[in-house]
């Protein structure tokens, strides 16, 4: 196991704009998630981290979205913006879920192939597909210097 390329590039980036992160994974968090979080000094960043032992309904169901989110800023409005991305395709499908049941703006980005799919078959347009960490950590920059919230609709 080791972090994707260019995932620190992205992690430093959203926090030195004090943009909060949370992680969430189907998989346990006691004896692998939390290890593997401090093991590559990933936890600093994460202000919610939601595991299999945390919830009870995994994705492709939106509870471990909503409970990281809640961790995060509860309540969220409707001026607020969640940028979600995830490598699976049940991680599309738990933040379009997601979009519909809150308040806030929920953006789903696919980094890779498996989670790809589901943004075509969600209808969503390219943008919202991450091949490279380094390459959107570039093409977001500009967003974030001026209005994380303006970026709403990819």
């Amino acid at each position: 196991v080791q972090p994707c390329p260019g995932i620190y590039t992205l992690l430093n980036m959203f926090r030195d704009e004090n943009i909060p992160m949370g992680i969430v994974s189907n998989g346990l968090g006691t004896g692998y998630g939390h290890d593997i979080l401090k093991q590559f000094t990933l936890s600093e960043y994460f202000i919610a981290q939601i595991f299999r032992e945390d919830i009870q309904r995994s994705k492709p169901d939106p509870d471990p979205i909503l409970r990281a989110l809640r961790k995060i800023k509860d309540p969220l409005t409707e001026d607020d913006v969640v940028w979600y991305i995830g490598d699976r395709h049940k991680d599309v499908i738990a933040a379009v879920a997601a979009d519909r049941v809150l308040n806030a703006k929920v953006i789903p980005f696919a980094y890779g192939l498996k989670a790809a799919v589901a943004v075509l078959e969600k209808g969503l347009t390219p943008e919202h597909i991450i091949m490279n960490y380094t390459d959107f950590a570039a093409r977001i920059y500009p967003v974030l210097k001026n209005d994380i919230t303006q970026y709403r609709g990819v």
